[in-house]
């Protein structure tokens, strides 16, 4: 896929390493000759120098055949002139482009919506939802629900360091009994498919699908330790 990304702050970079990483064509445009250098130097020659309300700019990006635009910039007049020029011009295409815009200011968001916007990502609403899960949910996040089965959910579940430091048997915990487990992510960023043998250490990461009442009752494990609290 080819994408568009507007705007190459920290954002628009990390998304775009991730794109690349991932064997996507990407270009990002700025409008800040150092920062585009700064891009062309350190993750590939996909710079584009100009402005996202420009059609110009957004040509030489390759707006033209592009799959998705993502509008990142912390100007929303920015990120929503960018996704309208994508839009109009994808009422000229068989397949309409993708647009995924920041919004920066909450009070934006019906104008957001009212302009047909695929995907509004809310930085304010993103940061405040964080910022409650990390008092609320100790070692627990919430990722995502899953559409299609509306009392489910994907979660992160970080080991505590009350398992000690040489770690424990996940078939020794409770865990298991709670969850769908199908991932374990290990401090050195390795990946294995979760089974009871699995060591988990302080710091791993299990990703599994569970339900709401179900993450209630993981929040009290992981307090006081996933290997003494049977539920």
């Amino acid at each position: 896929m080819h994408i568009v990304i507007i705007g190459g702050g920290k954002i628009g970079i990390s998304i775009a390493e991730w794109l690349l990483a991932a064997g996507n064509e990407v270009a990002i445009i700025d409008t800040d000759p150092q920062r585009c250098k700064y891009i062309d130097n350190n993750i590939g020659m996909v710079s584009v120098l100009g402005d996202g309300t420009n059609w110009d700019s957004l040509t030489n990006a390759g707006i033209t055949r592009c799959d998705t635009i993502i509008a990142t910039t912390p100007h929303d007049y920015v990120n929503l002139i960018a996704c309208q020029l994508a839009i109009d011009y994808s009422k000229e295409l068989d397949n309409a482009i993708t647009t995924i815009a920041v919004l920066n200011q909450s009070d934006k968001i019906e104008l957001f919506n009212l302009l047909g916007i695929n995907t509004i990502i809310n930085i304010n609403e993103t940061l405040l939802k964080e910022l409650m899960e990390s008092f609320s949910v100790p070692g627990l996040k919430h990722l995502m629900p899953i559409p299609e089965q509306t009392d489910k959910s994907i979660i992160s579940i970080r080991i505590p360091r009350e398992v000690g430091l040489h770690g424990v048997r996940l078939g020794d915990t409770n865990l298991l009994n709670h969850i769908e487990a199908y991932l374990v992510i290990t401090t050195d960023g390795s990946t294995s498919h979760p089974t009871e043998e699995t060591m988990i250490k302080p710091g791993d990461q299990i990703v599994a699908v569970t339900t709401a009442d179900i993450e209630d009752q993981i929040r009290e494990m992981l307090v006081s330790g996933p290997y003494e609290t049977q539920v």
